[in-house]
């Protein structure tokens, strides 16, 4: 009897621990047929959420309203640029006295992209084509913003600093396009299930 037990406990354990494996492990083996959320949003709501507010509360990026992320998302994925005074944080950039601090700050920045980059590419590459994803897709334009603001915050402290050639700037902007690249993505994929001819069953 106690053996029986023993082997339920440990049969229980292994199931708990399969449920806590990262999305990553299950790229191409599994697909998302309907949001799978939990209080806190799925693993894209998450990534996005903790960039946000991290950012924010470094001072790298200032908060967003809705209609200012509204208004805002798409010049960002039309690839335009947005100018210093709307992108505007705040203080950081008069505050970055020393480039080391600096490269630090932009390195531990891209960090948080590229957590939330992966993790929306996961995620977009395990969901059915039917699984709406407008939740993402906000998120995803929130992180967005506040990533572009960081990357003119950044570019105005390197400027005072007078460092014009910063290797971990250039790669974290290169991680923020690709962040805009995963975003638009997310944005055709909302198109694609709401149009027409999805509802209507002909698509």
């Amino acid at each position: 009897m106690r053996l029986k037990l023993l082997c339920a406990s440990l049969a229980a354990m292994s199931l708990t621990a399969c449920a806590t494996v990262d999305m990553t492990s299950m790229a191409g083996t599994t697909s998302i047929s309907a949001q799978q959320t939990s209080p806190q949003g799925n693993v894209v709501e998450r990534a996005a959420s903790k960039l946000y507010a991290v950012f924010v509360n470094k001072g790298w990026a200032a908060k967003a309203s809705r209609k200012r992320v509204q208004s805002t998302a798409n010049v960002l994925l039309k690839g335009l640029e947005p100018t210093v005074a709307d992108m505007n944080a705040g203080s950081y950039a008069d505050t970055a006295t020393s480039y080391a601090s600096l490269s630090s700050d932009i390195r531990a920045a891209q960090q948080h992209v590229d957590q939330t980059v992966k993790a929306a590419e996961v995620y977009l590459a395990m969901s059915d084509l039917g699984v709406n994803m407008r939740a993402e897709l906000s998120s995803l334009e929130k992180a967005l913003i506040t990533s572009r603001q960081a990357e003119v915050v950044f570019s105005t402290a390197l400027e005072r600093l007078n460092r014009t050639d910063c290797p971990d700037f250039a790669s974290y902007a290169a991680r923020v396009n690709a962040l805009r690249d995963v975003t638009d993505e997310y944005g055709q994929r909302v198109r694609q299930t709401s149009s027409p001819l999805k509802t209507a069953g002909l698509g």
